[in-house]
């Protein structure tokens, strides 16, 4: 039987999880996968400079645009499916318009309701409506949409449901954090590793750091890039000036893959930071990493989120509402007695490998990829 060859469009290729599943795959499950150029997480993170921002700008929402529709125009013979990941937000649509081929359409964040959340669009308005017609023609000409979680899918789901849909979370490879979590001796380390994009709510935290409420036993860790991170790091010292001087608040660049993964094995508990109702339109994928590596997870998050909801069902860490200092402040200090840290990571631990592993997750688009091909060949 010949490998299913599967092309994937997205101008940025995707972070450490997404290669490890399109590895997988190819090495396990026979699916030949073929990215087509985009730039790597590393460019995507380190593009600190303006003239970066503004180049990967461009190159996301016009250039590569313009190299994938004369892709699909002209190498359509060399793939049996294509995957459209939402980079930038209408590549799913303008593969599903091109494509000869069928189209799975990978929607890491759901629009129009992301560019509400930012107040970059007016519900209503003119381009309101166009982006929401964008959706509908999606929804109907894609073979296959996946959703990251459920409320995604019930967003993008209400005016036009897609013919077939998964619901595919981002998962995170065991392998990288093989050691099961310990106890801690005396300092608890807390981490914020990722990007300070538009959506993530660090006022909270400074805000907390500021009353000096912070245990002298709690050490925390952020290792941040995006265009946010400059302007935290300066809005983080300012907040120090109230601390305890015993108490440790560090703030980098990120890591190499390597000092990453000794710094998340050694890390207790992960910070997953979301502002406002942005729980619905995105879902921090680092949650899942920070599971597997055995850390507890503390969400600032709209208590109704998903990413919420996993972590307060699980029992495998704390749920703070975005702006309660207080609620933040009662989190942390139960985050100091050691069985109740030590229960929780455990928790997180264990869930994490029976339901986002790499292996898991691989099955489930492999399933999407088969009866998608299928389908189109039996029709």
């Amino acid at each position: 039987m010949n490998a299913i060859k599967v092309c994937i469009l997205s101008a940025h290729r995707g972070a450490k999880p997404w290669t490890d599943l399109c590895d997988y795959l190819t090495r396990v499950k026979g699916v030949n996968f073929m990215p087509y150029l985009g730039y790597s997480d590393r460019t995507y993170r380190n593009s600190g400079t303006p003239v970066k921002r503004l180049f990967l700008r461009l190159y996301t929402f016009i250039f590569y645009p313009i190299l994938c529709t004369a892709y699909l125009l002209f190498a359509r013979h060399r793939h049996d499916a294509v995957i459209a990941v939402s980079s930038p937000f209408f590549l799913p649509f303008l593969c599903s318009l091109l494509s000869k081929r069928p189209v799975l359409c990978l929607h890491n964040d759901i629009y129009p309701e992301a560019l509400y959340q930012l107040k970059l669009v007016r519900r209503g308005s003119s381009l309101s409506r166009l982006l929401e017609r964008v959706r509908i023609i999606n929804n109907t000409k894609c073979a296959h949409a996946v959703y990251l979680c459920e409320s995604h899918r019930r967003i993008a789901c209400q005016v036009a449901a897609p013919r077939s849909h998964s619901i595919i979370p981002v998962g995170s490879s065991a392998d990288d954090f093989r050691d099961r979590p310990m106890p801690h001796e005396k300092i608890i380390r807390y981490l914020y590793c990722g990007t300070l994009g538009l959506f993530h709510n660090n006022q909270t935290l400074l805000d907390y750091i500021k009353t000096g409420q912070l245990p002298s036993d709690v050490e925390i860790d952020f290792r941040v890039s995006g265009a946010g991170a400059a302007t935290f790091a300066k809005d983080l010292v300012d907040a120090k000036a109230n601390i305890d001087p015993h108490c440790q608040i560090n703030v980098g660049p990120p890591l190499a893959h390597t000092d990453w993964m000794d710094l998340m094995s050694k890390s207790h508990v992960g910070i997953v930071s979301q502002g406002g109702q942005s729980g619905n339109v995105i879902f921090p994928s680092k949650t899942y990493t920070i599971m597997m590596a055995g850390q507890a997870v503390l969400a600032i998050a709209d208590p109704n989120s998903d990413v919420s909801a996993l972590v307060r069902d699980n029992e495998c860490g704390w749920v703070v509402p975005p702006g309660d200092i207080e609620a933040l402040h009662q989190a942390i200090q139960a985050s100091t007695n050691v069985d109740t840290l030590y229960r929780r990571r455990l928790n997180a631990y264990n869930y994490a490998r029976l339901h986002f592993d790499i292996p898991v997750i691989a099955s489930k688009w492999l399933l999407a990829i088969q009866q998608t091909t299928h389908r189109q060949q039996q029709s």
